[in-house]
Parts: structure tokens; sequence; C-alpha cells
């Protein structure tokens, strides 16, 4: 058997001529959770839909624990290939009940089965009420274990969270994390939303214009981007200009290390979190313009008197008001990108 529970090789797909995939490179091990990451358009849904066997690709491969289930010459039917999916409006069928939901697409003894499922995903008791009797993130639990029932070898789940308002989002993507991480199962998650994919999966891959720009756990994709488009996108980004000197560079905030070597002109990368503001009295000397505070952080944007514009992020302990002086030091490594 594959060390693969999910490989996709080179996958392209053009639609009236026009690119949409560009040689897709995806991997994914058994129990792996991957999220597909990027803006709209990039081709994200249309990688989807290939491995999930709605539309064949033009060129590549899909397997599943090692066994072809698509290519350019054949590809298998969508329920050959033991794979699973979430759709993003869930899809529950209305007239039925949510034990009924789960009983779709079951073969056999089902019973068992759907107990089994209702006590995974947290509804035990509840399988004999109607869709519209559930809340969203009750609907969106019975959408899983519809999908799981079959025990399918992968999951695909499209923008799962995006029905949901933001004060159950990040409840609900805990709950799913616990149920996909009990349940052993291989998943793929496409979104477009940052914090989900760098809080939920265990790789994500950034996807632009059809291609794969970096694929790394999150701490290294948010720490060493690889481009700064995938800076920019993954979290929010300080770009300063200066000059590099091997682990070192000049910028307007003074020299700050770099995490690797670069000479000549470059654009340094630093997080909010990585400004730390403070008294008049020590860094360069900049003017708060904005604050957006959050209750366990806070969000400033200052203004340097050389005409910088920053955002930095610190804790809610001290207050930063418009108008107010602060000066502005640099704390751990930036990374340097060739400018222009």
């Amino acid at each position: 058997m594959s060390e693969y529970a999910l490989q996709c090789v080179d996958l392209t797909k053009a639609y009236d001529g026009n690119p949409v995939l560009r040689g897709i490179d995806l991997h994914a091990r058994a129990g792996q959770i991957i999220a597909l990451l990027g803006p709209s358009g990039c081709g994200k849904t249309t990688t989807l839909r290939l491995i999930a066997g709605f539309e064949p690709p033009d060129a590549g491969e899909i397997s599943v624990d090692g066994r072809v289930v698509a290519d350019a010459r054949r590809a298998l039917p969508t329920e050959e290939r033991r794979i699973g999916m979430v759709f993003q409006e869930y899809a529950l069928f209305p007239h039925l009940s949510v034990q009924d939901n789960i009983a779709f697409g079951l073969r056999g003894a089902k019973s068992e089965r759907i107990v089994e499922m209702l006590a995974l995903v947290g509804l035990k008791g509840l399988g004999r009420r109607m869709p519209h009797e559930l809340s969203g993130g009750q609907q969106q639990r019975v959408a899983l274990a519809r999908a799981l029932a079959p025990a399918p070898r992968v999951l695909l789940l499209d923008e799962p969270f995006s029905n949901l308002d933001t004060a159950l989002r990040a409840q609900v993507r805990a709950e799913i994390s616990t149920i996909l991480r009990g349940a052993g199962i291989t998943c793929l998650i496409v979104t477009h939303d940052q914090e989900e994919a760098l809080s939920l999966a265990d790789e994500v891959a950034v996807m632009f214009d059809g291609q794969i720009a970096q694929a790394a756990d999150a701490q290294t994709l948010y720490r060493q981007p690889a481009t700064k488009a995938v800076a920019a996108f993954v979290g929010e980004a300080n770009f300063l200009p200066g000059r590099a000197h091997g682990m070192t560079a000049r910028i307007a905030l003074g020299d700050v290390t770099l995490d690797e070597a670069a000479s000549g002109a470059v654009d340094v990368l630093l997080r909010p979190e990585q400004l730390l503001l403070g008294g008049e009295d020590g860094g360069t000397q900049a003017q708060v313009r904005w604050r957006e505070f959050y209750g366990h952080d806070q969000r400033i944007g200052v203004e340097t008197d050389a005409g910088l514009k920053l955002v930095a992020r610190a804790d809610a302990g001290e207050r930063f008001l418009p108008g107010q002086r602060v000066g502005v030091r640099v704390r751990g490594k930036g990374r340097a990108y060739g400018s222009g």
C-alpha cells in the first residue's frame, strides 16, 4: 500500500482553452488534514472536483491508497473512489430526518452505523429530528456524519465554515477538528480563510493561479513563507525596503537580523507582532494613527516621522490612542525577499 492515502501528480485542467490548473502536486498521508488555501478563482474548487470525480483531469494522475482513480485516459466514477464530500451548503435532504440523511448511501445493516455516527458527531438522541430543527453547526455535523458513514478513505470539505456566523465559526471548527482526528480520516479542506487553514490543518498548501506556491506546516508557512505573495496572503505583513549584508539588513527601523542570508536591495518581512511599541525615548519615532481593540489583543496603525506606515499587534494591557507618540522597535528575525 502507498504511503499516501491521497496523491495528485501534475494535475492540469483547462476550460475553453483557458488553463485553470497548471501541474498540481498534492500528497496526504493517512489521517493527515491538508488545507488547500487560496483566493477565489485560483483553482481550489476545480482541484476538489477532479479528486471527487465530478470532472476528469486533462493530464496528470489521482490515486487513493496507491490505486489510480483518474488520469487523462480514464476516470473511475465517484462512488468507486471511496471518497466522501461535505459541501459548502451541506446539501441535506430537507424531507429526511437526521438518521435518514446519514443512512443515505449506506448498504446493508444501517442502524448500528447510524448510532455510531450520531455519537461520533455529538448528536446522540437527535436522529429523528428534521434538518430545519437543527442549528447551523448541528446541520454541518449531520453532513459530516453522512459523509463519514460509508467509511471513505479520503474526506473532502469545500469551504465548510463559510455559512456560519463569526461567533459560531471558531467553536464549530474546533468541534469538527476533534471529530476528524477522532475518526483518523485523511481530509482535504478547501478554504480562502487563512485563520481556518492555519488552525485546523497539519499542512497548508497555498495556491495561486492554478499552481501550489508553497506547502508546509502552519508555523513554517507563517514564519518562512517562500515568496512575498505567500507572506502577504498568509497573515498580515509589513514589508520594509532595505539593504542586506549577509545575516543582517538595514531598514528604516535600524538593523534587523535575518533568518537567512541575503545581499543587496531587499524587502524585509516583519509580522505585526514583531513590532514593539513603547515610549518616545526608545526606537524609531512614530505616531499612532488608529487602533482596533479585540479584547485579547489590539491592532495598531502607526506612521513613522519619515512617513512609513506600519501595522503592529500588542496585548490588551497597554492603551494606545490615536495621536500618541511612540517608539517602534523590532523583535525577532526578519525575512528578506529580493526587491523589484
